[in-house]
């Protein structure tokens, strides 16, 4: 891809030869035939893989651009926008006790005199904007109207309430509770909205005002 027994004349054993020679010279020639052949094959296999590993590579190129132009386009990222619109002066004397009550906040442990303790009210308005579920701590702080000093926390630096959106467009507005200062005097009222990291996102200053002296003054 020798014979045992008696002698043969010869012509037999030059015809055997001839033959033997034939079948070896055959073989030689058809050894190296088969074999080139099998290159050709195997080269001609080899063409046809590349060929058909480009048209895979082709068909797979054009089917992924074929998706991607019927993909549709991502939509933008949802616009997320915390601020405050308004801060404004509205009560000059206003206890606690009515402030706790329109709030429908509880008045358990509070004595009669605290209840009874006037104070400043504020009005703020927030807008929040594609930020449903998240928590918006709103902190206030009151400050002297000629330096910007803040007073003690945490009397007069405090967070007021936690706005928490139930839809992506969410406006409220809130009171806000403030004793009277230590002492008479101009301030005004810095409110600040927050995330949950407690990071400010918007902020906003009220008017000065005059404000009396607290009782414990």
């Amino acid at each position: 891809m020798s014979a045992t027994g008696r002698s043969p004349s010869r012509r037999r054993r030059r015809a055997r030869r001839s033959t033997a020679e034939g079948r070896s010279s055959n073989g030689s020639e058809e050894r190296p035939a088969r074999a080139g052949t099998r290159s050709l094959i195997a080269k001609g296999f080899g063409a046809l893989a590349a060929v058909v590993g480009v048209l895979v590579g082709l068909t797979t190129l054009t089917d992924w651009f074929e998706r991607k132009l019927d993909e549709p386009e991502p939509r933008p990222p949802a616009r997320i926008d915390a601020r405050i619109d308004e801060v404004s002066l509205t009560g000059t004397r206003e206890t606690l006790e009515s402030y706790l009550r329109s709030t429908g906040q509880s008045l358990r442990g509070l004595s009669e005199r605290e209840l009874g303790e006037p104070g400043l009210l504020f009005a703020v308005r927030v807008r929040l904007t594609g930020s449903v579920g998240e928590r918006f701590p709103l902190r206030w702080s009151l400050r002297r109207a000629r330096t910007g000093e803040a007073l003690p926390a945490p009397t007069y630096d405090q967070v007021g309430v936690v706005f928490t959106p139930r839809g992506r467009e969410h406006a409220r507005r809130w009171p806000i509770w403030v004793p009277y200062p230590p002492s008479a005097g101009d301030y005004f009222l810095r409110v600040t909205l927050t995330d949950r990291k407690r990071q400010p996102v918007d902020e906003r200053d009220s008017r000065r005002f005059r404000a009396p002296a607290g009782a414990a003054a």
